[in-house]
């Protein structure tokens, strides 16, 4: 069993307090300037490795720009890579970020001790107070004595992540998503002699987070150095963070994380919980390519570190009704068709249809207790009838499995009247069958 040592809270709250007398000096920003936000009701993690950043590093005004700007883009962003003997560096950095905010946005933040042996460096979560993130509490992952199973102790960080823009209230959240009012997030940096062994151990970091703090909603993030010359393909299919049902890794092995374009992908999220796999946006684990983005020269990109940030979306409250506005709407007229023999074979390919092939879907997956994918969902609004006629003939031709009386069905419902629609797809991955359904609200 480890042991969990927790942050001196006194030294929080005094840095709290610190913190609220910078923020009478903030300056508004445009509205262009937020170009790079999360969407309504939803948001985004991300995590990036830093290149020695220190003292060095804020005395260089175009690199400081660069990273108000990426943590900018996130609610939640957990910055790795920070080797400064004095401390101050990255607070330093947060009072920039602060008295560059507009008036509606507040940050907060949390910063590891230094860790490992040679080098130390220190991890910091930068969060969204506004957004509805709020840090609860915070320890490490040590054995006692001089034993040690990580190089760097992970740092262990509890939030709640309550969206103030979803459409639960005090008495009621629509339960097709629940409200992540207890989620823990483990910043980690396996050894680079031991990175197997490490990736592993996280199984067991798991566990003791749910015996300590009973949360089963666990996002890992970090440089776990999974891939190329620190562990093989095999060794990590082997390790008990990839074998288990459990895990869920939304960053595929094929995605090249590194600047260099190495063909390695180092830094990972994984996610455990039914509530936080159900909450992820899918498809939404990417990298960010911030010099293209950004369009920045090369060296002074390389500068600041040699991989990209990684990044997922999540939607912490509301359901495939809330997000449309159809909570408690009954319909004036529906069409429903149901195949029990329909299969989905690739429901990966089946998200990504509805994600990329099509615009506008908002996609939804349910998952079981155990962690496997169980249902598929995906939701549209269309303003008139034709269009949908147009979407549905678009449908059959990617996904086979739908009726083809659908559209004789659909005319003899509605008729040729242009009408304000909503077609609504499930389709159960693992007992088989998809129903669609169509419908137009009650004026």
């Amino acid at each position: 069993m480890a042991t969990f040592h927790f942050c001196n809270r006194l030294q929080l709250f005094s840095f709290v307090i610190t913190l609220a007398t910078c923020l009478v000096s903030m300056v508004p920003v445009t509205n262009g300037d937020r170009e790079f936000g999360s969407s309504r009701g939803q948001l985004r993690i991300g995590e990036f490795h830093l290149k020695k950043f220190g003292r060095a590093t804020m005395e260089e005004p175009a690199e400081v720009q660069i990273l108000i700007k990426l943590v900018r883009r996130y609610d939640i962003l957990l910055l790795l890579g920070i080797m400064d003997n004095t401390g101050k560096a990255i607070y330093d950095l947060f009072d920039k970020i602060t008295m560059n905010m507009a008036e509606d946005e507040d940050y907060g933040i949390i910063v590891s001790k230094r860790v490992g042996i040679v080098p130390r460096e220190q991890f910091a979560f930068i969060y969204r107070v506004d957004k509805g993130v709020v840090m609860t509490d915070s320890c490490y992952y040590e054995l006692g004595g001089d034993a040690r199973v990580f190089d760097r102790a992970p740092f262990i960080v509890r939030f709640s992540l309550q969206d103030k823009e979803s459409s639960c209230d005090e008495t009621s959240c629509d339960k097709g998503l629940p409200a992540l009012d207890d989620v823990a997030l483990v910043a980690v940096f396996p050894s680079a002699t031991d990175t197997a062994q490490e990736i592993d151990q996280l199984a067991d970091v798991y566990s003791d987070v749910y015996e300590k703090w009973n949360i089963k909603n666990v996002l890992f993030a970090g440089n776990f150095r999974a891939g190329c010359n620190y562990v093989t393909g095999k060794q990590l299919k082997a390790s008990r963070l990839r074998a288990s049902s459990k895990f869920h890794w939304p960053i595929g092995d094929d995605v090249d994380t590194t600047l260099a374009k190495l063909g390695c992908a180092y830094d990972r999220f994984v996610l455990a919980g039914q509530d936080l796999k159900r909450a992820f946006i899918p498809e939404s684990g990417k990298i960010f390519e911030y010099d293209t983005a950004f369009d920045l020269d090369r060296d002074l990109v390389e500068d600041l570190s040699d991989h990209y940030p990684i990044e997922i979306q999540i939607q912490p409250a509301g359901s495939l009704k809330d997000h449309w506005n159809l909570r408690g709407v009954e319909s004036e007229q529906s069409l429903k068709l149901y195949d029990a023999r329909a299969s989905v074979s690739d429901p990966a390919h089946l998200v990504t249809t509805f994600s990329k092939t099509f615009e506008d879907y908002r996609v939804e997956t349910l998952y079981t207790e155990t962690g496997d994918l169980r249902k598929i969902l995906a939701a549209k609004f269309f303003p008139d009838g034709s269009k949908l006629k147009k979407e549905i003939k678009d449908l059959q031709i990617v996904l086979h499995f739908l009726s083809p009386d659908i559209l004789p069905r659909f005319k003899k419902a509605f008729g040729e009247e242009d009408k304000t629609l909503t077609l609504m797809l499930v389709c159960d991955v693992i007992e088989g069958g998809c129903e669609i359904s169509i419908s137009t609200p009650m004026v």
